[in-house]
C-alpha cells in the first residue's frame, strides 16, 4: 500500500450499518411520551411490537348479524384512556349499569380500540371470556385490526362462527 491510499483510509470515518431493528423508546400512541412498559407483556404467545402491531411469538368465516336494540351505551374513547386502570374503571361501569336493571341492554362502544395497552386487552379479554350478562355487547372500533389484541379477535371470531 501507499502511503496515499493509507491516509485516504484515515480519512473515512468508521461507519457502522444501521440496525433495522432500532429500539423504539417512546410509546407509539404518543411520541413525546417514553414507551409504556404495558406493552410489553407477552400474553397468549403474543407481544406488541414497537410501532404498535402484535406479533407471534412462539408457534403456537363469515360474520353474522345479530340484531340488539340497546337501552344505554357507554360511549368510550380509547384514544384518550387507553390505560389498564381505564378499562378496569369501564368495566366496572358496565358491571353496575347492567345490575342496576336486569332488563336494561347495555352497548360499550370502544372507539380506537387499538391503542389501548397490552395490559389493558388482557383486561378486557378477561371479562369478555367470563361469563357475564348477555345485557351487555362490546363494540370494538378500530382503523387498524393488526393493532388489536390477537386472542381477543380469534374469541370473537369464535363466538361469531358459534352463534
Amino acid at each position: 500500500m501507499t502511503e496515499a491510499s493509507v491516509s485516504n483510509q484515515d480519512k473515512i470515518p468508521n461507519k457502522k450499518p444501521e440496525s433495522s431493528d432500532k429500539t423504539i423508546d417512546y410509546d407509539w400512541r404518543d411520541p413525546s411520551k417514553p414507551r409504556n412498559s404495558e406493552d410489553d407483556v407477552i400474553v397468549d404467545g403474543w407481544r406488541r411490537r414497537a410501532d404498535g402491531t402484535f406479533e407471534k411469538v412462539e408457534n403456537t368465516e363469515a360474520a353474522s348479524m345479530t340484531s340488539f336494540i340497546c337501552d344505554q351505551i357507554i360511549d368510550f374513547e380509547a384514544k384518550n384512556a387507553y390505560e389498564a386502570q381505564d378499562i378496569e374503571r369501564l368495566i366496572e361501569q358496565v358491571k353496575t349499569l347492567v345490575a342496576e336493571s336486569k332488563d336494561s341492554k347495555v352497548v360499550i362502544l370502544l372507539r380506537n380500540a387499538h391503542y389501548l395497552t397490552t395490559r389493558a386487552f388482557v383486561i378486557l379479554y378477561n371479562y369478555i371470556q367470563e361469563p357475564f350478562s348477555t345485557n351487555a355487547v362490546f363494540v370494538l372500533v378500530s382503523t387498524d385490526k393488526s393493532r388489536i389484541f390477537p386472542p381477543l379477535l380469534d374469541l370473537v371470531e369464535h363466538r361469531q362462527q358459534v352463534a
